[in-house]
């Protein structure tokens, strides 16, 4: 109630201001995944990390660290407190806030729902960090919380039907499952995990946050002409999703021809000497390096600035800028195309995504990095768990990185991830429904070496597509139909994306080519730019440099492009400091001295989140989602 009493009072103020061990047995040669035969409650893990709603103390059990060649062992000797990795806020990822001396995930408790202290009413769920009257997607009101139904331990297939010991919750069905005593190293989540076996190691939130700066990005020509493209973007920690937000941009390497409607909720980058055909609206800034013409009767529409390397082609349906257009000296702008500025100048866009063979991401290196370091032994887990005869149906993980050598079963097998977790498949993946997830507060890095067939695929929540990421190595197709709900970040190489039926994506999408014959809508999840905040470490040379060096040497780290265009390769990311938009990652731009993700908007226009405006307010009426920006 305390949310709607502050919403009432800004409706008052807009009206003053015009202006405004239980497990079954193994089959075959599988061993039991926790030798000890020490099982937790079904329930442990999430209330542990997941939620948060334990004492940090709590979070530090007494779990037995012995690996399957000494199930008889004594407990392992404590973890060195000072060994043990603890975020700045204490919890395990940015979902989550201290409230009263605990962590809780805002994102879910309904008395602390987007800040502490925020109640919602006694008919109110807290649905994406919002008290609500309903959830959102396919979670279920239970009481007053919003949960999946179909993964949830306590609420499995219906709400109340708890799964016994020893069982998970997998589709909606109460089933066998692996699960794992809660390391003491998991305190706060768990430390940051650690990618090796590439040319340098890196920690994955960062890797994240490099990789997943688009809504869609594509090494390989992209062809639509049915369906269409449609993307806006959201910001998972700051509520649900919300349509209609900027900020989900689309990169493509090669010719990019959409005959289809598209919509794009943030720029469009064709870079290199590649060819833009488009039919629809771009609502930020649009990059062709050649050539750029009007698809269909409807033409172009963008919002913000264009640049165009080579001919500018209206077509019957023109071409529109708002804001400035930028051409060469020799090329001809002539009817059909209208802009607020005319700026002649050369053009040359660069490469938007990452696809030189030294900027892929070596998958198979990470995964055989991960045969001989990982954290199987620390609890108990066989790599030939789910690669062959097993009962199990469903695989609870806490935090740590694992390797599984396969999963070949053929039945609907569920994976989900209680803290900051990584795991690598080493092979194919074979399983008639493939659910993977991360708990509330917990993250997912998924890397799998081969290609995967299912006959569906659930990936994520799309309460917060940030924390599950997920890699596939494989050189086959990855199709997306309708049996497949994608609610994080997929990349994809060398394989393609083929998608045959209209998808909806809460996250992102990265691949080496994309095959689209159907409708493709992507909400992009702005919170992926901050993946790498707990892997921060001061940089001991930044760029530039913040305090200049006394004696007055330059400094000589990498600098960014001095050019007026975002540079992909050499910039700063979200937050960072900026004067141009070429000191930022493409495609953030610089906004008020920082890097943004779009450009902030000016008094009575529309927004959702206060960060939306450039005065840091926006107005919503009592139980509207979208509202005004106004002046302090």
């Amino acid at each position: 109630m305390q949310s709607r009493l502050l919403y009432l009072l800004l409706a008052i103020a807009l009206t003053t201001f015009s202006a405004c061990g239980g497990c079954d047995d193994v089959d075959g040669t599988n061993v039991n995944p926790n030798p000890n035969n020490t099982t937790v409650n079904n329930t442990d893990l999430d209330a542990q990390i997941g939620d948060g709603s334990q004492p940090q103390d709590a979070l530090l059990d007494d779990g037995k660290h012995t690996g399957p060649e000494d199930a008889n062992a004594a407990d392992a000797p404590p973890i060195d407190p000072d060994e043990v990795f603890t975020p700045d806020n204490g919890c395990g990822n940015f979902y989550q806030k201290v409230c009263d001396n605990r962590c809780v995930n805002i994102k879910l408790d309904a008395d602390n729902c987007g800040e502490c202290g925020t109640v919602c009413g006694d008919s109110e769920v807290c649905s994406g960090g919002m008290c609500a009257s309903g959830c959102l997607g396919n979670d279920t009101t239970c009481g007053r919380s919003c949960v999946q139904t179909a993964s949830d331990n306590a609420h499995c297939g219906a709400c109340d039907r708890a799964c016994a010991d020893g069982e998970g919750c997998n589709n909606g069905t109460c089933v066998p499952a692996a699960v794992f005593q809660t390391p003491a190293q998991c305190r706060g989540g768990g430390r940051p995990i650690d990618l090796e076996g590439g040319d340098v190691d890196r920690c994955a939130g960062e890797v994240a946050e490099e990789k997943f700066r688009w809504a869609m990005c594509a090494c390989q020509q992209v062809d639509l002409t049915s369906g269409g493209l449609y993307t806006d973007a959201f910001d998972s920690l700051q509520g649900p999703y919300v349509p209609g937000i900027l900020g989900a941009s689309v990169g493509i390497n090669s010719n990019f021809k959409c005959t289809a409607p598209a919509d794009i909720g943030g720029s469009l980058w064709v870079g290199g000497p590649h060819d833009l055909t488009l039919r629809g609206k771009v609502h930020m800034d649009m990059f062709a390096g050649r050539h750029a013409s009007a698809g269909g009767g409807v033409g172009i529409d963008v919002l913000q600035n264009a640049k165009v390397g080579a001919t500018i082609n209206p077509g019957g349906g023109g071409i529109r800028v708002s804001d400035t257009l930028t051409v060469p000296a020799t090329t001809s702008v002539g009817n059909g195309v209208t802009y607020g500025t005319l700026v002649r100048e050369p053009v040359a866009v660069p490469l938007p995504c990452q696809c030189a063979p030294d900027e892929i991401l070596p998958i198979p290196a990470y995964i055989a990095a991960s045969r001989d370091k990982n954290d199987n032994a620390l609890i108990g887990l066989d790599p030939s768990l789910l690669n062959g005869a097993t009962n199990f149906r469903r695989l609870d993980l806490p935090c740590g990185s694992y390797y599984l050598n396969g999963i070949n079963l053929g039945t609907d097998i569920t994976i989900v991830a209680h803290g900051r977790t990584a795991l690598f498949i080493d092979g194919n993946v074979n399983a008639a429904r493939l659910t993977m997830l991360a708990s509330p507060g917990a993250e997912l890095d998924v890397f799998i070496g081969g290609d995967i067939t299912a006959a569906g695929l659930n990936l994520g929540s799309p309460a917060y597509p940030a924390a599950t990421r997920f890699y596939f190595g494989g050189s086959r197709r990855l199709v997306l139909s309708d049996s497949v709900d994608v609610n994080g970040f997929l990349y994809v190489y060398p394989g393609e994306i083929h998608i045959t039926k209209n998808t909806e994506v809460f996250g992102g999408l990265f691949a080496n080519k994309f095959s689209v014959s159907a409708r493709l809508t992507i909400h992009y999840d702005r919170r992926i730019l901050n993946a790498g905040e707990t892997c921060r470490e001061p940089d001991p040379d930044p760029d530039p440099d913040p305090d200049g060096d006394a004696g007055g040497h330059p400094d000589i780290g990498p600098g960014p492009d001095a050019g007026p265009g975002p540079d992909p390769d050499q910039c700063i990311a979200l937050a960072g400091s900026c004067t141009t938009d070429g000191n930022c990652c493409a495609p953030l731009v610089c906004d008020q001295g920082k890097c943004a993700s779009t450009r902030c908007r000016v008094v009575n226009e529309t927004c959702v989140y206060n960060g939306d405006c450039c005065s840091g307010i926006c107005a919503k009426p009592p139980g509207s989602t979208q509202g005004s920006c106004i002046v302090n």
